[in-house]
């Protein structure tokens, strides 16, 4: 019997997944920065639906499936792990990366770390009638978050060391490098709140562009660790067979 099926190459597939996300990511950003930022678009009212920092818009839309689909591929590279009986180590750590871009999405859409942290600080100045947070020259809400994205990250810095190849772990450090510089940018906005809003806004701008190609770094070599556990073949008719 003749096989006339090929195998699909799924890391060329990858890449060219990346290359439109980051191509949807600029237009985002130049739609906020022409739109919104220097007021192009006629209505002010609809030129917010592009202000890539408020959470009802087109860039938290994109921020949000970004991070959904980033850890649907992360659980498919779990559920292929977990089918092929590997280490239990590393089918947990393929969970763990999973549920924490799962909950990425939840939390660009729900601003939920924001809302958790400051509710901690409200609670915190009522408990005690003082401010733990006035030496603190940033948004409070990181002092009591960031240890748990900070032992999440390092956990996953192991872990990625331990089961990519070379290749990947750069693109891996390529990703956690891009958030390190958007949790910097988003650190020094709120130290400019006061200042200028233009400047805020373009920091913010800046901050969640670099946050959603880091984001895509991450896919793109979720993909292509899913490509190398799974085999995609596809069939050709051979009209000269029959």
């Amino acid at each position: 019997m003749i096989d006339n099926s090929v195998q699909v190459d799924g890391e060329a597939w990858a890449r060219r997944l990346a290359l439109f996300l980051l191509v949807c990511i600029g237009v985002v950003g130049l739609l906020d920065f022409f739109f919104y930022f220097l007021e192009w678009f006629p209505s002010e009212i609809i030129s917010r639906s592009f202000d890539i920092s408020r959470e009802s818009s087109l860039g938290t839309w994109l921020s949000t499936s970004l991070a959904l689909f980033t850890g649907l591929i992360a659980g498919g590279v779990f559920a292929v792990s977990r089918r092929q009986r590997e280490s239990m180590a590393r089918t947990a750590g393929w969970a763990f990366v999973a549920l924490f871009f799962l909950y990425v999405s939840f939390d660009d859409a729900a601003k939920f770390h924001e809302r958790v942290g400051t509710a901690f600080e409200v609670k915190y100045e009522q408990w005690t009638n003082s401010e733990l947070i006035s030496w603190f020259p940033s948004w409070g809400w990181q002092l009591f978050v960031a240890p748990f994205f900070v032992l999440a990250g390092t956990y996953m810095t192991w872990f990625f060391y331990v089961v990519l190849p070379m290749r990947l772990k750069v693109w891996v450090f390529i990703g956690f490098s891009l958030y390190g510089l958007a949790v910097g940018a988003d650190f020094v906005e709120a130290m400019l709140l006061d200042e200028s809003f233009e400047l805020v806004h373009l920091l913010r701008l800046a901050e969640e562009l670099i946050e959603m190609i880091g984001t895509t770094v991450f896919l793109y070599t979720f993909a292509v660790v899913l490509n190398s556990k799974v085999s995609v073949r596809i069939g050709i008719r051979d009209e000269a067979s029959k």
